[in-house]
């Protein structure tokens, strides 16, 4: 996960330093209480902001540490540990898009759906324009053996279910 915030710090970094310099070429000794007090949570919040962004691939791999996928005889499953404990669940009838990436070293990730987000663009008197503006995609990334995962993701499309051992019958 970090490798897709990669370019995060490329805005954070401009934006951190920016916000730096602007605040300290402001005169603070001349100003009213009020307004020191506006100025003052106006940096820390956009100093607050340029710092996620320079983060975000630390954040992302420490949150990528904290998720759990899992593939089910019924569904696929998404658990996130941080920074909220959560469950998304996908049916195979959700499985809308299966793409694989696979590295050289056998890791990869495995998409299995993308969701596009409806933006309202322009409200007329009879009629409705709609743009589809964010694509996000859905699926298990940075796993090792991305082609035993894809095949078990196969299965569970058809209908196949996950392999299963027989049942031994003793006499």
């Amino acid at each position: 996960m970090a490798r897709y915030a990669i370019r995060d710090p490329l805005i954070g970094i401009p934006f951190t330093g920016f916000v730096l310099f602007f605040f300290s070429r402001i005169n603070w000794h001349g100003m009213g209480l009020g307004s020191l007090a506006f100025v003052g949570f106006v940096a820390l919040w956009m100093l607050f902001g340029g710092l996620i962004f320079v983060l975000s691939p630390l954040i992302s791999a420490w949150s990528a540490r904290k998720t759990i996928y899992a593939i089910t005889d019924r569904r696929l499953l998404i658990i996130h540990k941080f920074p909220l404990e959560r469950t998304h669940s996908y049916a195979p009838a959700l499985i809308n898009n299966l793409k694989t990436v696979e590295r050289v070293n056998g890791e990869g990730d495995i998409i299995f759906r993308k969701e596009t987000k409806p933006t309202e663009v322009e409200k007329g008197f009879l009629s409705v324009s709609v743009e589809f503006g964010s694509t996000t995609e859905i699926g298990f990334f940075g796993i090792s053996e991305v082609r035993k995962v894809e095949a078990a993701i196969q299965r569970l499309v058809r209908g196949d279910g996950l392999e299963r051992p027989s049942p031994s019958h003793s006499t």
